[in-house]
């Protein structure tokens, strides 16, 4: 009876079930059953490690493909980091630029999750990594949009200044010398770079009138 069930758990389709009841079953075969009479001990012994070896086997190709599966997820994840980490790196010159980015690495984060599990004893150090990388993105974005502001504030500054001189220059009469200043002032405005969205509209419209 012993031996039909392990033949018979050589199909089974967990293998960790399988695995686990033939353990029990030898339990069972050295401790609760006696001694087979001696001209049959050698054959039924035979038989039932037949169907231990096949399902020791199966346990080990089992266990192997487990763990190329583990190392192919664990591959897959760390070659994510190193995206992000690259994406981090090479930063990016424009809003536009920064927010195609943010949409990619946020791609990025979503595959990370579902590639799969990695092994028990790598998981601290893939799951540390993948923090580090997303911080290292997120200051250089973070980088990026504070010296945008600092520099739309300086843009900023500069154009209310060229308000302030054609505001002076309204009331001329000495046409000639006003017009090319005006034309001056026109040419430094269109170099500066952006200023805050907010104060665009306001500052332009105050150029113009004066």
């Amino acid at each position: 009876k012993i031996i039909l069930r392990a033949e018979e758990l050589i199909n089974e389709p967990s293998v960790k079930k399988a695995f686990d009841q033939l353990q029990m079953l030898h339990k069972i075969w050295k401790e609760e059953t006696g001694p087979g009479s001696p001209e049959h001990r050698q054959e039924v012994w035979e038989r039932f490690s037949v169907a231990t070896r096949a399902i020791h086997e199966r346990r080990h190709q089992h266990l192997k493909e487990q763990k190329k599966s583990l190392k192919n997820v664990l591959d897959a994840k760390m070659a994510i980091c190193q995206k992000i980490e690259d994406m981090a790196a090479s930063g990016a010159n424009s809003h536009d630029a920064w927010q195609k980015k943010m949409a990619e690495v946020e791609a990025l984060k979503e595959e990370f999750k579902k590639v799969g599990l990695v092994a028990e004893n790598k998981n601290a150090q893939v799951w540390e990594r993948f923090k580090e990388v997303n911080r290292a993105f997120n200051q250089a974005k973070n980088n990026y949009y504070k010296d945008l502001k600092r520099s739309q504030m300086s843009n900023l500054e500069q154009k209310q200044q060229i308000v302030v001189e054609a505001e002076a220059l309204k009331t001329s009469e000495d046409w000639n010398a006003t017009a090319d200043a005006l034309k001056a002032l026109q040419t430094k405005w269109k170099e500066i770079g952006h200023v805050p969205r907010q104060k665009s509209d306001e500052l332009w419209a105050q150029f113009r009138a004066a």
